[in-house]
């Protein structure tokens, strides 16, 4: 029974050519549409450039319009879809330097024998990145195309291959057509949150669409950057794309299960995957074993928001998927170890989507923690079936948290409503007890609790002498707990060690005060480099490091001197409001920095913002903290997030949230002290 249609307020540009032995794109594309129109798009919100339509200057000047649209609502989904010829080129681009990019070929270029350019993969980016600073980051890129440099998607390898003049196109005409485009890519912009600079590093160069940091889109492509998409002709029919055909069938079964609505974009992708796997299989049997090798990839930071839908999951960053099924019924494999904060008594609760809301499957627990490839296996001992929508939320069992409370304050830690509110925050089924214990004024403890005679409130104070207080306006209930649950959380995330033997970390972590790389040329602006008359600031594991306030611009750099590449988490800790803020992580198939290669943050390739280290007017010193997790294995270690207390909020309801080998540790934690001090008179920066 399929779901009830209802209008979306979204949009699609759907671009696709048959050329070059193609057939497959522009039958696709009208399927596309229709399908799209079936979920509830309105028509009119669907643009086709089809065949000859599909210039160069008109895929362009489509996207462009985009941004200016007012019949695109801010947030609203965005989908745009490529299906023809691709290719690799190589050119130079300022202050990247020669790169390889992964470019779509327009019919123009096709038509004119490569007279006109194809469009590579940094334009592409830079214009998805002007579209996600007016309209919001909720964008899909899916592609159905190659860029391994033959064009073949047919079974036939010579047959749809892309003549040399093709694929040899002049480099420097790519500078000369759309540099006015890169330096708006190539900009720091400090004013937006969806910045262009906001990405990860990988092995790709920064404007590559795979460039999974990139923070204004999902993609979903029909292949890896080195693999050929293929086409052929489905039950004797019309011709389709192996991947779009997949789409489609995703979309339909999303649709005739009622979970259009609720599907995330790893939900869809393991859809889409699935269908494929079955396609080729059949495929591979009529025509060998060597061909079809093909498998789809989705990069990008916002994989678990829903694809048709704006709002997020309702557990936010905290929220675990895709969830691996075992071949047992009672078990299954989730992508997060120790590295998280998973132990051995850990539990997990399961949420599926029903009707537009996530349903609660039951309590897993912990069966076995896999730290070399980054996984944990859970079971609740029943059969249970999970749709691809599934997600998981880890429940911390961390020790118990001391906490100093005042005596005037013991009826509000009595009440039954404080209790239940706290025990729902920190998703426990367990008495409050296990997470926090009161001890008596002298005794040790993290936390001082106590009324505040400035407002009339709550007064709590790490009582480490470092950090300043958060004073709550009032003795709110909602208010105190949801700051005891992030003191909770905070402190566990910060003070768990994860270790894999007791040798030293493999990694040399340092900050480098940044300037302009290029001062004087106007389209390269904000394009920052290391200062190399400013001394380089050296962290070292669990010492205090001081960094005087300034408005100067900093970057990290993390260099690997193990014999494994790392997947690098970074977090700072705020003592001040019990934030944790990630600073980087790699949402990538890719290891963040190769055994003696460095990670750069801020600046160079990795794309990510610049930090500044200031204090707030009137006080001396701002205490923090950096704390670095590393691993062979990719682990959803971003779930440890948590926004900081906000004094004048009462705060939602939240769930809880979720080392070293000899010469080489595979996986493991690093803590990097640091306080910023506020400047001395007389001197300066």
């Amino acid at each position: 029974m399929s779901a009830t249609r209802r209008r979306l307020h979204a949009y699609a540009l759907i671009i696709a050519i048959n050329a070059h032995n193609l057939s497959a794109p522009e039958p696709d594309a009208y399927r596309l549409r229709d399908a799209l129109v079936e979920i509830g798009i309105p028509e009119n919100s669907i643009q086709l450039l089809v065949g000859a339509q599909a210039t160069r200057n008109a895929i362009i000047q489509h996207l462009r319009s985009i941004r200016t649209n007012p019949g695109i609502l801010k947030d609203a989904p965005i989908i745009i879809y490529f299906a023809g010829h691709g290719s690799r080129q190589r050119f130079p681009v300022p202050v990247l330097g020669t790169i390889t990019a992964e470019c779509i070929m327009p019919f123009d270029t096709l038509s004119t024998g490569g007279r006109v350019l194809p469009i590579p993969d940094i334009t592409i980016s830079a214009l998805l990145g002007e579209i996600a600073k007016e309209k919001g980051d909720h964008i899909t890129l899916l592609l159905d195309c190659c860029h391994s440099g033959s064009g073949s998607r047919d079974v036939d390898d010579n047959r749809g291959k892309l003549p040399e003049n093709l694929i040899d196109i002049d480099q420097e005409e790519f500078q000369n057509e759309d540099g006015d485009i890169w330096c708006a890519f190539l900009q720091e912009d400090e004013n937006t949150e969806v910045g262009l600079k906001s990405r990860s590093i990988t092995t790709s160069h920064p404007g590559s669409l795979r460039y999974q940091g990139i923070k204004s889109h999902v993609l979903i492509a029909s292949c890896r950057e080195y693999e050929q998409s293929f086409e052929y002709s489905k039950d004797r029919g019309v011709p389709t794309g192996v991947f779009t055909s997949a789409l489609m069938d995703a979309l339909r079964d999303c649709q005739d299960s009622g979970a259009i609505w609720d599907v995330t974009y790893t939900g869809l992708f393991s859809r889409i995957k699935s269908f494929m796997h079955d396609d080729i299989q059949d495929l591979q049997r009529q025509f060998g074993r060597d061909k079809f090798d093909q498998t789809p990839q989705c990069e990008g930071y916002n994989r678990e928001r829903h694809v048709f839908a704006t709002p997020a999951l309702p557990h936010c960053g905290h929220a675990i998927a895709p969830i691996t099924a075992t071949g047992r019924p009672d078990c299954f494999i989730l992508p997060v170890s120790s590295l998280a904060g998973v132990r051995p008594d850990s539990e997990f609760e399961i949420y599926d989507y029903s009707r537009g809301r996530p349903r609660h499957k039951g309590r897993f627990r912990a069966l076995e923690i896999d730290e070399s490839h980054g996984t944990t296996t859970i079971s609740n001992g029943q059969n249970v079936r999970l749709s691809p929508d599934a997600y998981a939320v880890l429940c911390v069992l961390p020790p118990p948290l001391h906490v100093d409370l005042s005596p005037d304050l013991h009826p509000i830690w009595a009440d039954p409503e404080f209790q239940s509110d706290l025990r729902k925050r920190l998703n426990s089924n367990y008495s409050v007890d296990r997470f926090i214990t009161l001890v008596r004024s002298g005794h040790t403890s993290k936390l001082r609790v106590s009324r505040s005679t400035s407002t009339g409130g709550v007064k709590v104070e790490p009582t480490d002498g470092r950090s300043r207080p958060i004073v709550l306006r009032d003795q709110r209930i909602p208010r105190i707990s949801d700051t005891l649950t992030k003191a909770v959380m905070f402190y566990y995330h910060l003070e768990r060690q994860v270790i894999s033997s007791r040798v030293a970390s493999p990694l040399d972590f340092r900050a480098s005060e940044l300037i302009e790389s290029s001062p004087d040329d106007i389209h390269y602006l904000g394009t920052l480099m290391r200062d190399p008359e400013k001394e380089v600031v050296n962290f070292r594991p669990n010492e205090e490091t001081h960094i005087y306030h300034s408005k100067a611009r900093f970057g990290l750099s993390i260099k690997n001197h193990g014999g494994h590449p790392y997947y690098i988490y970074i977090f700072y800790f705020d003592p001040n409001d019990f934030s944790i803020t990630p600073i980087y992580l790699p949402p990538t198939d890719n290891p963040s920095v190769p055994p003696g290669g460095e990670l750069t943050i801020g600046y160079g390739n990795s794309g990510a913002a610049p930090l500044t280290f200031t204090v707030a007017r009137g006080l001396a010193a701002d205490p923090g903290f950096f704390k670095i997790f590393y691993s062979i294995s990719p682990s959803e270690v971003g779930t440890i997030k948590q926004d900081g207390v906000d004094p004048n909020q009462q705060g939602d309801p939240r769930p809880g949230m979720p080392s070293y080998q000899q010469a080489t540790p595979p996986y493991g934690s690093v803590l990097y002290p640091i306080t910023v001090l506020s400047r001395p008179l007389g001197l300066r920066h």
